[in-house]
């Protein structure tokens, strides 16, 4: 993972926004992910853990900045994945 990326409270960010974003579309944890990398075809589970309340959740949250960096937590955990 990035060495900015490894601080607290920034990782923490990362990690509950991306669960904001799939809670909010209704996935529930274990969302199947599929990935091409170099020609190389790969699978992986995202799992996190459930919020108790995603609508109070979203009413603290401005849902754009929840939408990208959600999108952004499942994007460096694909990297990172890749990378090894």
């Amino acid at each position: 993972m990035h060495p900015v990326l490894q601080r607290v409270g920034e990782a923490a960010k990362y990690l509950r926004s991306g669960a904001l974003a799939f809670s909010r579309s209704n996935h529930a944890p274990g969302v199947i992910a599929r990935l091409s990398n170099g020609g190389e075809v790969g699978q992986a589970t995202i799992r996190w853990a459930p919020l108790p309340d995603v609508a109070l959740a979203l009413d603290l949250t401005d849902e754009k900045r929840v939408t990208e960096d959600g999108a952004e937590a499942v994007a460096l955990a694909f990297v990172h994945a890749c990378s090894g």
